[in-house]
């Protein structure tokens, strides 16, 4: 740790040293300015690319001005203004005609009658990333957009953060050396349980349309106590606010299709975002698995009506659904598997926003989950294994929140409550493949009925507080009651604490230190690994630590991190390779019951805004431990060094290019051995130690080329990404083990390792009318 400290003393004073330059220079890009006085002074301000486009630039340069003076000028050069809704600045234009036109990512305009509350050292706290839209991001939707990732999802456009780290098939995110299940994903105030498409093939896309949302505030550090459940960061979607006429989108790309229409009514105060989108997946597994005969198809919709009620309050409707269906033969067509899952969640939210600083928030929902999963496996020795498994999930909450805010600050006090049960049928003959299982030792059967049920019950109180000219803070208890039937309930008190200083106009520190609850919820019991009720609740304790500087065109971001475990979750994986038909049948298939467990790192982060683009990069340091029978070994997705750089360029008018560069540590894995033979001749195989060894490094190099077509009242946009450009070898797991025995009786091991994607291109068009 002190290491860590000296490094982040010499990056900041490093970035303090340079040179004072003008908050904004003439010929700047408006949208960059708006970025970075977000970014690097902590004003929350919200823009729409459709009032703040590109092609506008500061006309003057500004002289040393606060930041608050520098907005008013570059808004003013263009006919704009900032209009305060709570303690967002929305910028809209006057237009006499029409007079204030809100932006499609903004709210309804309103005119509070007190000053709004704003505090800006809150806005530059540890781990917190907004995204998509608006000033402060880390990247704004053209940069995500431009930089090539698979399918436009989601989850992999957060790859480009620092601290999160993911698989190449696989869609769920390790963030700071956490587990996957650490990530509360909510939707437009929806926690989302399961966002992923195909989870029998390692979840490798997730069920948002990126076309339909409206911006990402992801937190990895210090979040406010509304997040509740998870232990390791949150990300907050809200989706578009649609703006003015009907607007619709077609697109069409080798993995998916989509149909977005976004409709407002200005007079009733009314608007309606809907979206479809089928999934077909063969093409890129034909490129991943050419062995195989994998037949996946998927199909997500996402519905929102929003309707204002009287002058302060608004009512919105949303529907979230999705399907999937695979159906996968082995090479010979002895192996299948065939899995069908459909989900469903529907829920109301009231949401008020008074003039006398107080608003609040009332929210209902239900959510139901089905899965059926059939598979049967046939080794090389003709032994064969079978599962048959069906999960049903119903689930109800009902949530909502107040905030006062005052002269200096405000309160929050909230509530949650939630009821759900699940039931699972799982019957299945367990053959233990691979030679580390007895071949002598009977098939183990299992038969399984389980109905799990559980009540949790979250209240909190939270406190911001604006201290003189240049610090803010956040306070907040959030209490845990989680009830399960036969048992006592589980209560659990969580503090957290954030500091927030301004140290001049360009330079911010940020601190935060607290204690975060996660229970195992009912559905993600492991009944195919005879799990029979749910682990004991975990706490994960934070501390973190943030410097930002920001001088010119360029941006410096410094963090450090230390996440430490209490009474860490037991959790199952495989030690070769997770990608099987049936992975529960396996013989690497382990428990794993750490007795604790803790992540620490340090992340850097440069960007510098060019002419016509930004460049941007990032480099982080991780340590993801946990403590097993008193010796520590490092955690299966522990990424050691990470870099990233991601290039954004406009090359020429209407044509964008984008370029990614991913390089990291291979992860860790427990490798296979010999010990010998016995009295037949058969190697005996066992496992080394604990995650000894590592896979070569990761290196993934892709690139994007899009243009823009100016139609008649309509754009088309076509673009062309290739990933992994270099086609490299990226070792992700151990497909199979050969074993030979020598003339001199000595067995030699050899490991044949599954590769991560290969070179895949992509062609795809945006048809928006």
């Amino acid at each position: 740790m002190l290491g860590f400290l000296i490094a982040l003393c010499a990056f900041a004073l490093a970035a303090t040293a340079a040179a004072t330059q003008p908050l904004a220079q003439a010929g700047e890009r408006v949208a960059d300015v708006l970025r970075r006085l977000g970014q690097a002074h902590g004003l929350p301000i919200l823009f729409s690319s459709r009032i703040v486009d590109n092609t506008m630039r500061v006309h003057r340069t500004t002289d040393a001005m606060t930041a608050e003076a520098v907005l008013t000028q570059v808004l003013s050069e263009q006919g704009l203004v900032c209009n305060w809704i709570g303690r967002d600045c929305v910028v809209v234009s006057i237009e006499p005609s029409e007079g204030l036109r809100v932006g499609a990512d903004s709210a309804p305009p309103s005119a509070p009658a007190t000053p709004p509350v704003r505090l800006p050292g809150l806005e530059v706290l540890p781990g917190s990333y907004p995204l998509v839209a608006g000033s402060g991001t880390y990247l704004d939707r053209d940069e995500i957009t431009a930089v090539p990732h698979f399918s436009d999802d989601v989850y992999r456009m957060l790859r480009s953060l620092p601290g999160v780290a993911a698989a190449d098939f696989s869609a769920p995110l390790h963030v700071r050396g956490g587990r996957t299940d650490e990530l509360l994903v909510l939707l437009d105030g929806m926690e989302l349980r399961r966002p992923y498409h195909l989870p029998n093939l390692q979840n490798p896309l997730t069920v948002l349309d990126p076309n339909l949302i409206g911006s990402i505030d992801f937190h990895s550090a210090s979040w406010p106590a509304r997040f509740g459940g998870r232990s390791s960061a949150v990300m907050d979607i809200e989706s578009l606010q649609p703006e003015g006429a009907a607007s619709r989108a077609l697109g069409i790309s080798g993995f998916n299709a989509f149909a977005n229409l976004g409709w407002a009514d200005t007079q009733q105060r009314r608007s309606l975002l809907t979206g479809v989108r089928p999934g077909y997946l063969n093409l890129a597994l034909d490129f991943a698995e050419p062995e195989a005969a994998i037949d996946a198809t998927y199909f997500d919709t996402y519905s929102v009506y929003r309707q204002a009620v009287g002058e302060d309050h608004q009512l919105s409707a949303h529907l979230l659904h999705a399907e999937n269906d695979v159906r996968i033969e082995g090479e010979d067509r002895r192996d299948a598997s065939d899995a069908r899952t459909r989900s469903s969640a529907l829920w109301l939210r009231w949401t008020g926003d008074y003039n006398n600083g107080w608003n609040s928030s009332v929210q209902a929902s239900h959510e139901a989950d089905r899965l059926r999963r059939e598979a049967i496996e046939v080794d090389l020795d003709g032994r064969s294994g079978q599962a048959d498994e069906a999960r049903r999930l119903r689930s109800w909450q009902l949530k909502g929140w107040v905030r006062r805010e005052d002269g200096r600050g405000s309160w929050e006090f909230g509530a949650d409550a939630r009821d759900e049960r699940t039931r699972f049928d799982y019957r299945s003959v367990d053959a233990r493949f691979r030679p580390f299982a007895e071949p002598t030792l009977p098939p183990l059967i299992r038969n399984i009925d389980l109905s799990s049920s559980q009540r949790r019950t979250s209240l909190w109180v939270e406190r911001e507080q604006q201290i003189g000219q240049r610090w803010a803070a956040r306070a907040s208890l959030r209490h845990e009651d989680l009830q399960e039937p036969g048992q006592l309930p589980q209560l659990d008190l969580m503090p957290a604490a954030s500091l927030g200083l301004q140290l001049s106009e360009r330079a911010s520190l940020g601190m935060s230190l607290g204690w975060h609850w996660q229970g195992q919820r009912s559905d993600e019991i492991s009944v195919q690994d005879g799990q029979q009720g749910p682990f004991e609740p975990e706490i994960a304790r934070h501390l973190a630590l943030s410097y930002r500087y920001a001088y010119g065109p360029w941006s410096w971001r410094a963090e450090l991190f230390d996440k430490r475990y209490q009474d860490p979750r037991s959790y199952f994986e495989n030690l070769l390779s997770p990608y099987e038909l049936l992975p529960e049948n396996q013989g690497d298939r382990v428990r794993v019951e750490p007795e604790r467990a803790f992540a620490r790192g340090l992340e850097l982060g440069v960007s510098k805004t060019l002419a016509e683009g930004r460049i941007y990069a990032s480099y982080v340091f991780t340590r993801a431990r946990e403590r097993i029978d008193s010796a520590w070994f490092a955690r299966s997705w522990e990424q050691p060094h990470a870099l990233h750089i991601g290039l954004d360029h406009a090359l020429f008018e209407n044509w964008r290019f984008g370029l990614s560069l991913l390089a990291r540590s291979g992860w860790a894995y427990t490798q296979p051995r010999v010990e010998g033979l016995d009295a037949s001749g058969r190697p005996q195989l066992a496992f080394g130690p604990r995650n000894s060894a590592r896979y070569s490094p990761y290196v993934n190099v892709s690139a994007r080329l899009a243009r823009l077509y100016r139609l008649q009242e309509s754009t088309l946009e076509v673009y062309f990404e290739v990933l992994n450009l270099l086609n490299r070898d990226n070792p992700c797991c151990i497909e199979r083990i050969l074993v030979q025995v020598n003339a001199d009786g000595n067995a030699e091991l050899r490991e044949e390792s599954r590769q991560g994607l290969p070179l895949l291109p992509s062609l795809g068009l945006t048809w928006r009318f």
